[in-house]
């Protein structure tokens, strides 16, 4: 189908069909160097050539990009957008949506190509806004992680959240929450600066562990995993990488 393409200088170009509806607009928040855009060529192969003021050349392919992006608007309007530059976490749902914990701008939830809801603290019963990390379990449950210590769990059904609030342990200041893991029983392993905090499935914390009582090689833990003979797997920030027996005993480093 035909299409007009408008370069414009305050917000980059769009290309309208013959009906006069706009299929496409690109600008800085799409990815353009520049809103001002000066001069449009079509090469042979129907890519688009854009020369702009002050952002140099842009050049659009004539196939679909195999990405689409979510950039930070502070407009809450712009459903094409996150709320905060920052994404730590990533889930998918059984009904297929995205849920994004964002550095201090909650947790965002995509649906359809369009954010269709943010949860902050209100929503999630957390005293900070600032997510680390997201985690679907296999019983259907979202677990979010924050910067201070909460971690917010809700069916995805009814999106009711319980928080629960880790205090530090062992000397540490922060039990800032960095992972999830699952264990074969349905445990949650919740990776912190303060070591590995365990929540069973009825969501109560049960088990905590640290250098102290484990063969953790330091507590601040950023990501756990589980091999096929179930030793873990715990990779830390500051010393490496741990590998423990099923019991979390050390086991070699």
């Amino acid at each position: 189908d035909s299409l007009i393409i408008i370069s414009t200088r305050r917000d980059g170009v769009l290309a309208l069909d013959t009906a006069g509806k706009v299929q496409w607009h690109h600008n800085l928040r799409t990815g353009l160097c520049s809103n001002a855009v000066l001069t449009v060529f079509i090469d042979s192969y129907g890519n688009i050539w854009l020369g702009t003021w002050s952002g140099g050349l842009n050049f659009i392919s004539h196939r679909p990009s195999m990405f689409s992006t979510f950039p930070f608007d502070p407009n809450v309007s712009n459903t094409r957008s996150l709320t905060d530059k920052t994404v730590l976490g990533l889930c998918f749902d059984s009904h297929n949506r995205l849920w994004a914990a964002m550095d201090g701008g909650g947790v965002v939830m995509i649906e359809n190509g369009q954010r269709k809801a943010t949860l902050s603290t209100e929503q999630l019963g957390t005293s900070d806004n600032t997510f680390d990390t997201a985690y679907r379990s296999s019983d259907g449950k979202l677990w979010f992680g924050s910067y201070g210590g909460w971690v917010a769990m809700a069916d995805e059904n009814t999106l009711q959240f319980r928080a629960i609030k880790l205090e530090p342990q062992n000397g540490n200041t922060h039990a800032d929450v960095r992972c999830f893991f699952e264990d074969i029983n349905g445990n949650m392993l919740i990776g912190t600066g303060s070591g590995i905090y365990v929540i069973d499935k009825e969501g109560q914390l049960t088990r905590h562990y640290d250098t102290s009582n484990s063969g953790i090689g330091e507590d601040n833990v950023h990501s756990i995993s589980r091999d096929s003979q179930g030793n873990y797997w715990i990779g830390t920030f500051g010393q490496g990488l741990s590998i423990l027996s099923p019991a979390i005993k050390k086991k070699k480093k």
